[in-house]
């Protein structure tokens, strides 16, 4: 048994609604914002609503090197949900100065996917 506990408004909700928005990505995004009540809802409860929001998740890198990150941003504009940006990259720089690799990137409504082996055709 797990226990979540904190005042009202500190994101009690969002955190465990979060859990099943990352659940359906793959498929039912929008769908599982409305079981959340609204899209509009998911983002404006609590304090500070904000007109976008950004969730994301650090797991490790199968191959080894540095962790990873998943993120997702959306908005809802007139009611409708939309992803404005998506994103895989490390979590950290592998080198001063470099900023961190991205392996995909979906950003002003187009996917970029970096692949090593694609710079070298």
């Amino acid at each position: 048994m797990n226990i979540l506990i904190g005042q009202n408004g500190s994101g009690k909700s969002n955190l465990l609604e979060t859990f099943a928005l990352f659940n359906s990505i793959p498929e039912e995004f929008p769908k599982s914002l409305r079981r959340a009540g609204s899209a509009s809802d998911f983002l404006f409860r609590g304090k500070g609503a904000k007109d976008q929001i950004e969730i994301g998740v650090e797991f490790e890198n199968p191959a080894g090197v540095v962790p990873m990150v998943y993120s997702i941003s959306f908005s809802v504009p007139s009611g409708i949900p939309t992803i404005e940006d998506e994103r895989v990259e490390d979590a950290v720089k592998r080198k001063p100065g470099k900023d961190v690799y991205s392996y995909y990137r979906f950003q002003g409504g187009k996917p970029v996917l970096n692949s090593p082996r694609a710079s070298k055709l």
